[in-house]
């Protein structure tokens, strides 16, 4: 079964989205009333280091394409970089 292109845009851009996070190290920052931290930890315990906010598409969604290696959003915003793609 193959997804049509929006579909398939979805699912990527759901991956892209960092979800049930805790927060790791110092406080940098407020972005529309969200703390920013210097590192955030996921579910799985890795980590993600602070990196500056999520390029946006004209229509306001988060442009995931726009995400460079090992990054990743933690809404409203927040982009965050994978530790394990700064060792590669």
């Amino acid at each position: 079964m193959q997804l049509d292109g929006a579909k398939a845009a979805r699912r990527y851009d759901d991956y892209s989205i960092l979800r049930r996070t805790k927060a790791s190290g110092d406080l940098v920052g407020v972005f529309h009333d969200q703390p920013i931290y210097e590192q955030v930890i996921d579910e799985y315990g890795r980590a993600y280091s602070y990196v500056g906010l999520a390029p946006l598409r004209r229509d306001g969604s988060f442009d995931v394409g726009g995400l460079g290696l090992g990054e990743f959003v933690l809404p409203p915003g927040l982009l965050y970089r994978s530790e394990e793609s700064r060792k590669k």
